[in-house]
């Protein structure tokens, strides 16, 4: 189609289609707006209602919690959490068991030998514990049996060889205990 209308027109014509443009995009974004705004508030109404309706929900586990049988709970957890840390602290300093008999076997002198060892831990404080070692075995005579006790003295704290160790001077059934500061 071919435009016939003088200069001035067409411009006018143009200038009118760019207002209507503008009008048309203009009511767009501000329809979309006030879309927007609405289903903001909406949005903060249906948030509003569902804290209001967990209020009693809330209050009841607020209760649970104050409740007094779980502050014996707590008491519990803690206690085991306090275990726990100990235990942790223990595999933090690890110890060798078999160097610990190595060594009371480097300190058993010959014809003595050992038929039990029993090891174990007591606490000594939350981060520290105490092995102790309990042995039993045989010993030809009593001046043997002496020799293992001095050796081992000089090498443990807190040996014991009880009374009824001594009292036979030849062919010995001895028990033995003493301490490891872990």
């Amino acid at each position: 189609m071919i435009n016939l209308l003088p200069l001035k027109q067409k411009a006018q014509l143009e200038l009118e289609d760019r207002w209507k443009n503008i009008l048309i995009l203009g009511f767009l974004i501000f329809s979309f707006l006030i879309c927007l705004s609405l289903i903001m508030a909406l949005v903060n109404i249906s948030i509003a209602n569902q804290k209001e309706n967990q209020k009693p929900f809330i209050e009841t586990k607020r209760m649970q919690v104050e409740n007094p049988s779980n502050h014996q709970l707590r008491e519990e957890l803690a206690e085991f959490n306090s275990i726990l840390v100990s235990l942790n602290s223990l595999y933090e300093k690890p110890f060798n068991l078999t160097a610990i008999i190595e060594k009371v076997d480097s300190l058993v002198p010959s014809g003595t030998y050992l038929t039990n060892i029993d090891f174990g831990l007591i606490t000594a404080s939350k981060s520290e514990y105490e092995a102790y070692v309990s042995l039993s075995g045989f010993s030809p005579s009593r001046e043997d049996l002496y020799e293992l006790k001095a050796n081992m003295e000089q090498e443990f704290l807190g040996v014991n060889f009880p009374a009824s160790n001594w009292l036979k001077p030849v062919n010995i059934d001895f028990k033995a205990d003493f301490k490891l500061n872990l």
